[in-house]
C-alpha cells in the first residue's frame, strides 16, 4: 500500500488579504498549519505576519518529520523552538506573536501515523465504509464558556452586546486561555505544547483516503450545518475540493447575520490537503 499523489486546495477568506494557512508535502508527509488571525496589537511584540508564522512552522515541521525515527510530537516540538529561535532575537515575542494550529500525517512503513494540536482537523475513510474524524476541540470547550460568562453580567442587566464587544471578549479569553492546563493549546512560543498534541497510528491497508483540513473547510460540519463529515471527505477525495469550498462560502454568505452576532468572521482561509491510499 502506498499513498497517492497529494492534493492541496487552499483559499483565502478574501482575496484582497494574505492566506493565512499553509501547507507543506512530500509523498510520505503532509502538514497543515493555520494560523491565527488575530489582530496586530495582540502581537505588537513581533515584527513578522502571521502569514510568515504559518509557512514557517509548516515547512520546519515538515523536514523534522522527514525523519521517521523522529516522534511526531518530538519533531513538532523541535519545529515550534526552531521558529522560535528564528525572531525572539529581533522581536519581543512576550509582547504579542503569531500563533497556529496544526494538523499532520506520516507514512511509516506500512502504518499511517498522525498529529493534530488545536483545531485544524484529520479525516480518516476506511476501507469498511467508516469516517472518522480527529479534531482537537479544547478550544472550542473553554473560550466560548469564558465569553458567556464574561457577558452574563452586562446581559442580565438589559444591556446589549455588539459583535465588536463579543470579539474583544472571545479575543481577550484566546489570550488568556491559551497554552494554560485549564485552556487549551497550539503552537505559539512554548514548545511543551507539542506534547499536548493528539496522536495516533492507523495500518493503511484499513484506509481509503486521508484528509486534513483547517477549521476554515470544516465550517460546513461544525459551524453552518450545511455538511456532512462523509461528504466532506468524498469532495476531498473525489477531486471536488473547491466546489466543496464554494458551497461553504454560499452557506457563509446565507448566515452572515448570525456568524457576526456570534463573533465570528463571516469567510475564514480555507485549506484540503488530502491523498488516497492505493
Amino acid at each position: 500500500m502506498e499513498m497517492a499523489a497529494v492534493t492541496v486546495t487552499s483559499w483565502p477568506a478574501s482575496p484582497d488579504r494574505e492566506n493565512e494557512d499553509s501547507t507543506a508535502n512530500t509523498p510520505q508527509v503532509a502538514v497543515v498549519v493555520d494560523g491565527a488571525g488575530i489582530p496586530s496589537s495582540l502581537r505588537s511584540g513581533c515584527s513578522h505576519s502571521v502569514a510568515w508564522y504559518s509557512r514557517t512552522l509548516a515547512t520546519t515541521f515538515q523536514r523534522h518529520l522527514a525523519d521517521p525515527c523522529v516522534k511526531m510530537q518530538d519533531a513538532l516540538r523541535s519545529a515550534i523552538a526552531e521558529v522560535v529561535a528564528k525572531h525572539e532575537n529581533t522581536c519581543d515575542l512576550a509582547a504579542g506573536s503569531p500563533s497556529a494550529t496544526v494538523a499532520a500525517w506520516r507514512v511509516t512503513g506500512s502504518d499511517l501515523e498522525y498529529l493534530v494540536l488545536c483545531d485544524s482537523s484529520l479525516f480518516l475513510s476506511f476501507t469498511d465504509g467508516r469516517h472518522l474524524e480527529v479534531t482537537d476541540d479544547r478550544l472550542g470547550q473553554v473560550v466560548g464558556p469564558w465569553v458567556e460568562a464574561a457577558t452574563a453580567q452586562r446581559a442580565q442587566g438589559g444591556m446589549s452586546i455588539s459583535p465588536d464587544e463579543l470579539h474583544a471578549a472571545s479575543r481577550q479569553a484566546v489570550e488568556l486561555l491559551r497554552n494554560t492546563p485549564e485552556g487549551f493549546w497550539c503552537c505559539h512560543n512554548d514548545p511543551a505544547a507539542a506534547d499536548e498534541a493528539l496522536q495516533g497510528s492507523i495500518p493503511l491497508p484499513a484506509l481509503r483516503g486521508v484528509v486534513l483540513a483547517t477549521d476554515g473547510a470544516t465550517r460546513g460540519i461544525h459551524l453552518l450545518g450545511s455538511h456532512t463529515l462523509e461528504e466532506t471527505i468524498e469532495a476531498a477525495l473525489s477531486g471536488t475540493p473547491d466546489e466543496l469550498l464554494r458551497q461553504i462560502r454560499a452557506a457563509e454568505d446565507a448566515q452572515a447575520q448570525s456568524l457576526t452576532l456570534q463573533a465570528v468572521k463571516v469567510h475564514d482561509d480555507a485549506t484540503l490537503v488530502s491523498a488516497k491510499i492505493r
